[in-house]
């Protein structure tokens, strides 16, 4: 090997040492092994798990909904009555969702807050919350007015 080419790039654009090929003559503090010791950002741990617990929450919310509809198909009137055990178990279970969409919420903005993070989960973890929040409140809105 002729010295003269040490600094030349050979066909893939890297020396014979695997760095990225630089110029010799540039002036700046660059360690040319510092490229090898950046590690490629993760995902948030917390946006992965304010998905899953979205997703979860959204499920049994859902299931939740079928169930109550399902029950006053089956019997007209039969959770008008407030003190029934199975409206109670229901609408403990509505608050339990909820409080999982507020969990989920909570954990993705601190997951967005993360540095050096991909923000891809949080991001889907906070927007689902979101929405599932303004889909229960408009439900209970529309609860209200019905009387």
């Amino acid at each position: 090997m002729n010295y003269d080419d040490y600094d030349q790039p050979n066909r893939r654009g890297y020396d014979d040492y695997d760095r990225p090929n630089r110029n010799r003559y540039d002036d700046d503090d660059y360690d040319r092994d510092d490229w090898r010791r950046r590690e490629r950002p993760s995902h948030s741990g917390l946006g992965v798990i304010s998905v899953i617990i979205a997703i979860l929450s959204g499920l049994g919310f859902f299931v939740l909904i079928a169930i109550s509809a399902a029950i006053e198909v089956e019997n007209p009137g039969a959770l008008d009555d407030d003190q029934s055990p199975t409206t109670m178990m229901l609408g403990g279970g509505v608050c339990f969702s909820g409080f999982g969409f507020v969990v989920s919420l909570i954990l993705g903005i601190v997951g967005l807050l993360q540095p050096n993070r991909f923000k891809m989960f949080p991001i889907i973890g906070t927007v689902l919350s979101i929405v599932a929040l303004l889909g229960m409140a408009g439900l209970m809105l529309i609860g209200i007015a019905a009387g």
